[in-house]
């Protein structure tokens, strides 16, 4: 069975999920949502005369089954939920890039959580930090995210956590091997059990404290960046 014991001695590198591990997504997608539907409401209203929350949440689940080459891409997913969505009222579906920059300055206006820019910069003194998300926000650096030196994004790699070829994109970035690099996530399949198959050691983030959810053995687990800095001797 997977060793799960952190080994600090080997950590050169440390990478991280960003949605729910370095801020909270959900207020983040509700008020880009809200922004998009207001640009409907002055551009497109037949948008939402059509469409109740219920039929947005149902037209983005049959356009992510259409189309699952795009499931490792937020920002395409999105533009072709926006375009399906306009031309099923007779609008046209070449506005959906209007719509979307709307959509996409919301859904980087991230309010990180308390802990993350003394978390960040208390590990930034010893190791080196990078980014590894399969979402699309690319906040601007604040909030420690300046201690961040590059991110990897699956829009770029061409496939998502917990593919081991994201991970192994990353260590060819930092130019180390797996072992040297620690994964730390929110998700306990696609962070976790991802950097795990994929080589990294892992450290599983669980913000709600809540007990280890799947039956592969539970990793080394924290509530916040500094419990990790503290872990790690940072």
């Amino acid at each position: 069975m997977t060793d799960t014991r952190l080994q600090p001695q080997h950590i050169q590198a440390i990478s991280f999920d960003f949605d729910d591990t370095l801020w909270p997504i959900e207020p983040v997608i509700r008020g880009a949502e809200t922004a998009l539907k207001q640009w409907f409401a002055s551009h497109a209203p037949t948008v939402l005369e059509r469409y109740d929350d219920a039929g947005f949440h149902a037209l983005r689940q049959r356009v992510g089954e259409a189309n699952p080459e795009l499931l490792h891409d937020m920002t395409a997913l999105r533009i072709k939920m926006i375009r399906v969505l306009l031309d099923s009222v007779g609008e046209s579906p070449d506005r959906a890039t209007d719509a979307f920059e709307v959509f996409y300055a919301a859904r980087n206006a991230v309010t990180c959580y308390e802990d993350v820019e003394q978390g960040l910069r208390r590990l930034a003194g010893r190791f080196r930090l990078v980014g590894l998300t399969n979402g699309n926000g690319r906040p601007a650096p604040r909030e420690g995210l300046e201690y961040l030196e590059h991110t990897i994004y699956a829009r770029d790699v061409g496939c998502a956590k917990p593919d081991p070829r994201i991970f192994a994109h990353t260590a060819a970035y930092l130019g180390l091997e797996p072992h040297a690099i620690l994964h730390v996530g929110d998700h306990p399949d696609a962070d976790v059990l991802g950097a795990r198959a994929a080589g990294f050691q892992a450290v599983w983030l669980s913000r709600r404290q809540g007990s280890w959810p799947i039956t592969a053995k539970a990793p080394v687990t924290v509530q916040c960046l500094n419990e990790l800095a503290d872990r790690l001797g940072a």
